[in-house]
């Protein structure tokens, strides 16, 4: 047998051990199959130099070909192990500038205010039926030394500006728990809850999140079931979703003995989504969701005897609607509507946080003790996005809002600065975004909002009316935001 034979038979026999115990098998196979298609060249290589050089020659020949291949069966082993774990990074570096007015007419600046968020993504496919997802994030604002107490709460932590705390913002693993016509998957963890549709339009990205960015933006912990339709329907993107969290529940965690001194309710969510697609009309998606919280709870620091309190439930409805690059024309659209529900059980907290001596009242969209009235509030959401035909393809996008004075949403996590999907008035955001190349874009926009009540962004308390409101003179009527964003997703 010619020793070049020989040798790529030895090789083979080494690449094949080397990848048999791998379980991820097919992807293995085809590194040997590159492997051995390089190392048949090189065998005819060696055939040759039996014939034109000598054999002191030829050995070193050979020993240079054996380190090469030596190093790529190295690579073969590195490859195995990282693909077990993928990892992905997007760094959102940028500064705004917001300009506000109080309904009194006092103005305000804040200068150019600088952020940057990163985000390390992970993922693994455990098994052909179970992988997890996960991504740390960190969001700071340049040169903040402490840390804002709004990253108190669990939602919100990782998706609003803070220090330079590393947050888990979500670490799910979903799981094909049953095959067949129609299969079922659930999905355990925190959950993909936040960037949701039809954020992605303005981030450019693909969707991020299961719920409408319009009622729930925010990280959470849930048990999510899903049911794929696909098979049973024929239309692609149909699928059935519950979905049970808690939002909140009193555990001592030494003990893990919940507390009952105050006899506080958890505060649960259950959730019903409907996604769907129009076959006829390309890319596009459809959803229809209804969901409830019950027994809210508030931060026992608006309280003066420092006790939580449950405050009632939260009813949401709605549905939308998203179109991309409609008769490739390039144009993308969607349509959002929700409906928000309240229903207060009469409790309020008393405090005199105004410090003029009297206690003010704060219950769930309610400033008066014993209200148990329901409040119904509505909000719309639409955008508009177009990829000019040029080299790099260009987009320039407007999106519009409005909020009823009852309207309360779970967006509070957004990592919109402004928080314009809580808006209780109207909201209008125009933004160009240039990309860089296929990894990294830059975007420009502005934001201005016009507020007619206030409370946007809050359930706890009446909304009042702004307009020549004096007693709202600490608040907000009007806020323009400008921003220039550098964005990277690897």
């Amino acid at each position: 047998m010619k020793k070049g034979l020989l040798v790529s038979l030895v090789l083979s026999g080494i690449l094949s051990g080397a990848v048999a115990d791998d379980k991820d098998f097919n992807k293995r196979l085809k590194a040997l199959e590159s492997a051995m298609f390089n190392l048949k060249k090189e065998n005819d290589t060696l055939k040759a130099m039996l014939k034109d050089k000598k054999t002191d020659e030829m050995i070193d020949e050979i020993g240079e070909v054996l380190d090469e291949v030596e190093d790529r069966l190295d690579g073969v082993e590195t490859m195995a192990l990282v693909d077990r774990v993928s990892f992905g990074l997007g760094v959102d570096t940028g500064v705004n500038v917001i300009d506000g007015e109080s309904p009194n007419g006092t103005e305000f600046e804040s200068g150019d205010v600088w952020t940057t968020k990163v985000m390390l993504n992970m993922n693994s496919q455990i098994a052909d039926n179970l992988k997890f997802n996960g991504r740390l994030s960190m969001y700071r604002l340049w040169g903040d030394g402490g840390a804002n107490v709004v990253n108190a709460m669990p939602g919100i932590q990782g998706r609003k500006p803070d220090d330079s705390k590393v947050y888990i913002e979500r670490a799910y693993v979903d799981w094909r728990a049953i095959d067949g016509v129609v299969p079922v998957t659930l999905t355990l963890g925190r959950q993909p809850a936040g960037e949701g549709p039809s954020a992605h339009f303005k981030n450019n990205t693909v969707r991020k999140g299961t719920f409408s960015a319009l009622v729930f933006d925010a990280a959470g912990d849930a048990i999510a079931t899903t049911f794929n339709l696909e098979n049973l329907t024929g239309v692609k993107k149909t699928a059935f979703r519950a979905i049970y969290a808690k939002m909140f529940q009193d555990i001592n965690p030494s003990t893990f003995v919940k507390a009952t001194d105050n006899k506080i309710d958890d505060a649960n969510f259950y959730g019903l989504f409907l996604d769907s697609s129009i076959p006829a009309l390309g890319d596009n998606f459809l959803q229809l969701y209804g969901f409830t919280l019950t027994d809210l709870t508030a931060n026992k620091a608006l309280d003066k005897n420092g006790v939580d309190k449950n405050l009632g439930d939260i009813n949401m409805v709605g549905a939308l609607a998203e179109f991309r690059n409609i008769a490739d024309s390039g144009l993308d659209f969607f349509i959002q509507g929700a409906i928000s529900n309240t229903k207060p059980n009469g409790v309020v907290y008393k405090n005199d946080l105004n410090g003029d001596g009297v206690d003010e009242h704060y219950g769930l969209m309610s400033s008066q003790e014993g209200d148990k009235g329901s409040k119904t509030g509505h909000s719309i959401w639409g955008g508009v996005r177009y990829t000019i035909p040029a080299w790099v393809k260009p987009k320039i996008g407007f999106e519009y809002n409005y909020g009823s004075k009852n309207w309360v949403s779970l967006s509070q996590g957004s990592n919109d600065l402004t928080g314009k999907l809580l808006t209780r008035g109207s909201a209008y955001d125009l933004y160009y975004i240039q990309p860089i190349n296929k990894f990294a874009y830059l975007r420009a926009g502005a934001t201005y909002i016009d507020y007619e009540y206030s409370g946007s962004g809050s359930y706890i308390g009446g909304p009042l009316k702004l307009e020549n409101n004096q007693m709202t003179g600490g608040m907000m009527s009007e806020l323009t935001h400008y921003y220039l964003n550098f964005n990277l997703l690897y």
